[in-house]
């Protein structure tokens, strides 16, 4: 691959073909590597399906540039060599066509598919060109995660009206935050702990709160779990919080702050890797992303 930044180019390739995916993968973002080629191009995503691994890259030239992918770029277990190339990409072209990149405030979003990787592989080297240090190449990429931990399981209630017959039910022996709560939820993204944008991209959820032994899980309303989970505080009326982050393999917690009896806010920090996936081109170094949850509840009624 040749790059050029300016007066240089660089060189990729790219296959383009309509295949269908299925849903159920296994997601990282911004993985963990040992080493990569170039420093302006980096890997969003690894995305396992039941039929191909797909990668999400992005890529932000200092100036303008000229890239094309080069169609023998493959991914293989790291130290072993058993390559799978590329079998498709999208948002990029083939060598040697090329395309440009206007400006240093210019970057560009593109995702390769190729065949599906074994179960258990901890780390796949993503390789353009092995010979030419202006590859697209990344070693010891990290795509195991949390993948290994087994997913939590879901519950026999479906949808709304089954955890409300199951609420009733127990009516007598929930805790108090058991039930079905309405969530709103917004984010706030800092930088340095100043606020750079408030309550943005603002959503309305609905969850129920099941205890099960000393502490209440969080599932949506089909059942599955959010693998996430809140246990009382001991000798109090506050509850600490936990949430799992599979795709980047960290937990984050907080305690609730309760309004009243059916209100309370719970505000969290996510992982670095989640907000530099979800900020992109807006994300520095020291940015962090507030996810803003307020609870208010729905079914049943909270006794006093």
């Amino acid at each position: 691959m040749y790059f050029k930044t300016l007066n240089n180019i660089l060189l990729v390739s790219l296959l383009s073909l309509l295949i269908p995916l299925n849903i159920g993968a296994q997601i990282t973002y911004f993985p963990d590597l040992e080493k990569q080629d170039l420093d302006d191009i980096f890997i969003k995503k690894v995305e396992i399906t039941e039929q191909f691994t797909i990668i999400d890259f992005y890529y932000r030239p200092d100036g303008e540039a000229w890239i094309c992918l080069d169609k023998t770029f493959y991914i293989t277990p790291s130290r072993v060599s058993d390559l799978a190339y590329m079998i498709m990409a999208e948002n990029i072209t083939v060598c040697p066509k090329m395309q440009k990149i206007g400006s240093a405030y210019e970057d560009l979003e593109f995702r390769v598919w190729f065949p599906k990787l074994k179960r258990n592989i901890r780390r796949i080297d993503i390789v353009e060109d092995k010979r030419d240090r202006q590859g697209i190449n990344f070693y010891g990429v990290s795509i195991i995660n949390g993948q290994e931990k087994p997913t939590p399981d879901s519950l026999d209630q479906k949808n709304r009206k089954n955890f409300e017959e199951f609420f009733l039910e127990y009516a007598n022996n929930l805790d108090p935050i058991e039930g079905i709560w309405k969530v709103e939820l917004s984010k706030t993204h800092y930088h340095d702990e100043r606020a750079i944008e408030r309550n943005y991209d603002l959503q309305n959820l609905e969850i129920a709160l099941v205890k099960n032994g000393n502490t209440i899980h969080a599932y949506d309303l089909s059942g599955r779990s959010l693998e996430s989970n809140f246990t009382r505080v001991s000798g109090g009326k506050s509850y600490f919080f936990k949430k799992y982050f599979r795709e980047v393999n960290q937990e984050v917690s907080s305690y609730i702050k309760f309004l009243d009896g059916k209100k309370f806010d719970l505000d969290i920090t996510i992982p670095e890797n989640m907000a530099r996936y979800e900020l992109l081109k807006k994300f520095f170094p020291h940015d962090k992303i507030v996810y803003n949850h307020k609870f208010t509840k729905d079914f049943p009624t909270l006794k006093q």
